[in-house]
């Protein structure tokens, strides 16, 4: 039996030329007994071993490194001496401790081989000699049994291989075997069979087991299911993912993971059973209807009925628009599933179309002849899904013209007046090959100007006296393109009877010039929400007509809420007009403490100044007047360590101290944190 190669001898050298100090631990297998990183050869003999978990004591094994690839193999069993006085017809504890001594007639015993097999992935060797002298080794791949508990059963052998002498070598895939067969057991129907090769020796799938494919796999275990057939029907094979329904559309069965699953199955009253078509049953939807066959409905457009059905033509057909409504209309179908909606062909009609309204909401003539469908019909039809628009037009002198909006709809009720609401990318050609291809929403012809985003009453000539592609009345232009009211990425803030109407950039804001309200434009809307200035902030409306709170001198904020500034240095980051003078500060936002300070240039907050040596300030103090501070800045004084406290806890600051010696030199010292 052989394994893994890992070493059990360790170095412990101790940095002395005279000696080397080795550790030996008892190896694992013979792998490791043979195979040592010391640089020690060894040969096939007795070795004692200890594989991992065996608390009982290392026991010897025969290690066989007979073979030139170098692998060390464990003798695990052999009988060979057929004279020999071991008999191997022993009891069970003999046969858990072993028996014989190797490399005699022996076994090495189930309790040692499940430590063994356990620690590692191992190969089993068996070398057999027959009556005629002739070798034969087969060889597994994964060899493992269990402990005493179940019984040292065989857990796995892996894949097989077989040799002999003779030159013939033969490796077997998972659970075949190699030998004589009369048929093999194939997948999904464990009742169906192929023949073997006759008279040879080959892999085989054992009778407990079935060929799935190539492979040799246990019942329950084929890619594909086996459906059992009953009395009026016969068994079927369902592909893997597949499903089957049965031929009087009763059932409906689908393999999955190997698994016959059936629900009961059954066709609409608009459908039929067909088990035509190999020999499972199907529900089809009747003509004129579509759907998987168990739900069948009215088409809900002609493009519909030319999809499902290759036979269709053109002629008139029931649709039923919108599948949550009840109604139905009858309409004409034509080629490529463009369902006709007006036709105007036969100028000595009896079918006039100066009408009602009540007319044209209802719809007038019949179809195919001069007719117009309806304004509620086409409602119905257009809201449901984007359509196109084609006018085929026949000119006096016979030449054929075509027009395609790639996006048309009407509202859809008659309270907004069946509102054209949208023409998409417009397309002409003609039979003298000119083509005009316009962007969405927009026509092509003359105009005279142009509404434009945000403001609806804002306006752009177009080109004089010359066709283009223009935006309609009805929509906006917005850049380069034609959108509907509403749509503009700007918005418009409409005007007062004192403020006048103003444009809002997408994403940005304005405040009215009274500072009485802030208005946002967000995805082409205006949100306006009442504003007011802090009572420390004034209004100012000079800028771009727009208000604004700005905080009055000495306070900082964003004018809707204005506060004492924490330092000197806010100071002068928020006033660009700030001068070195005594402001109020209030360090703590929290606290209602505010401080008077003496702030330089640059937002410098001064905190000592003892420059007149006759001052009559002096810094022989009391620990309360340190603590409370005394002088008045910029003159000589000290700000007090509890106001020092407070500035200088609430953030980072650098201490600067600038000294000027007794001959006018000036000496800077700068600390980068002072707390």
């Amino acid at each position: 039996m052989g394994g893994t190669n890992a070493s059990r001898c360790i170095d412990m050298s101790v940095h002395r030329e005279d000696y080397t100090l080795y550790l030996y631990e008892f190896a694992r297998d013979c792998e490791d007994a043979v195979h040592d990183d010391c640089g020690t050869s060894r040969l096939s003999g007795d070795y004692l071993i200890q594989p991992d978990g065996y608390n009982d004591q290392p026991f010897k094994a025969y290690c066989d490194c007979s073979q030139n690839d170098g692998t060390a193999w464990t003798i695990i069993q052999r009988r060979a001496d057929l004279d020999s006085t071991v008999t191997f017809n022993r009891s069970w504890e003999d046969y858990r401790l072993g028996f014989g001594l190797s490399p005699n007639d022996f076994w090495i015993g189930n309790e040692k081989l499940s430590y063994l097999t356990n620690q590692n992935t191992y190969q089993l060797q068996i070398d057999m000699t027959t009556s005629n002298g002739s070798s034969i080794h087969v060889t597994y791949d994964n060899f493992r049994i269990s402990d005493e508990f179940s019984g040292y059963k065989l857990l796995s052998t892996g894949k097989f291989n077989f040799s002999s002498e003779d030159g013939v070598i033969e490796s077997c895939p998972h659970n075949m075997r190699y030998g004589y067969c009369v048929s093999q057991r194939i997948c999904p129907d464990p009742d169906d069979s192929i023949p073997c090769r006759r008279n040879e020796e080959s892999c085989f799938c054992p009778e407990e087991f079935q060929l799935n494919g190539d492979e040799c796999v246990a019942p329950g275990e084929c890619d594909d299911c086996f459906l059992e057939g009953t009395e009026t029907e016969e068994g079927v094979t369902i592909e893997a993912g597949g499903s089957y329904v049965s031929p009087s559309c009763s059932r409906n069965c689908s393999c999955v993971d190997g698994n016959v699953t059936c629900v009961n199955y059954m066709c609409s009253v608009n459908a039929i059973c067909n088990a035509t078509r190999n020999n499972a049953g199907q529900c089809y939807c009747k003509t004129g209807y579509v759907g998987d066959g168990t739900v069948c409905r009215y088409p809900k457009d002609c493009l519909e009925i030319f999809e499902h059905d290759d036979m269709a033509e053109s002629r008139v057909y029931t649709i039923q628009p919108n599948k949550n409504r009840e109604t139905t209309l009858e309409v004409f179908c034509d080629d490529g599933g463009w369902t006709l909606i007006q036709r105007r062909a036969d100028l000595d009609s009896t079918v006039t179309f100066n009408r009602s309204w009540e007319d044209y909401r209802l719809g007038f003539g019949l179809s195919p002849n001069d007719f117009w469908i309806g304004n509620e019909k086409l409602s119905y039809l257009t809201n449901q899904k984007t359509y196109q628009l084609r006018i085929d037009m026949t000119t006096s002198n016979g030449s054929s013209i075509h027009v395609t909006y790639d996006n048309f709809r009407i509202s859809d009720d008659e309270l907004s007046g069946y509102k054209l609401l949208s023409t998409g990318k417009f397309t002409f050609s003609s039979e003298d090959g000119v083509i005009e291809s316009c962007p969405h929403n927009m026509r092509y012809g003359y105009c005279v100007s142009q509404r434009i985003c945000p403001d609806p009453d804002d306006s752009i000539p177009c080109r004089r006296n010359e066709e283009s592609c223009f935006c309609p009345e009805e929509f906006q232009l917005n850049g380069d393109e034609c959108v509907a009211p509403g749509e503009c990425d700007d918005c418009f803030l409409e005007g007062t009877e004192t403020e006048e109407g103003v444009t809002i950039e997408a994403g940005g804001s304005y405040v009215s010039p009274s500072c009485s309200r802030n208005c946002s434009c967000v995805d082409g809307n205006v949100t306006c929400v009442n504003y007011m200035c802090s009572v420390n902030a004034i209004c100012n409306a000079t800028r771009n007509n727009a208000g604004q709170c700005y905080c009055k001198t000495g306070y900082v904020g964003d004018g809707t809420l204005c506060r004492y500034p924490k330092d000197c240095l806010e100071i002068f980051e928020h006033d660009d007009m700030a001068e070195s003078r005594v402001y109020t500060i209030q360090p703590n936002k929290n606290s209602e403490t505010t401080l008077e300070v003496f702030c330089d240039d640059g937002g410098w907050t001064l905190i000592q100044r003892r420059a007149d040596l006759d001052s009559t300030v002096t810094f022989n103090r009391s620990w309360e007047d340190y603590r409370l501070g005394f002088g008045l800045s910029p003159n000589d004084f000290w700000i007090g360590n509890e106001k020092l406290s407070y500035l200088t806890n609430q953030k980072t600051y650098q201490l600067r101290i600038d000294m000027t010696t007794s001959n006018g030199s000036s000496i800077h010292v700068t600390m980068t944190t002072f707390a």
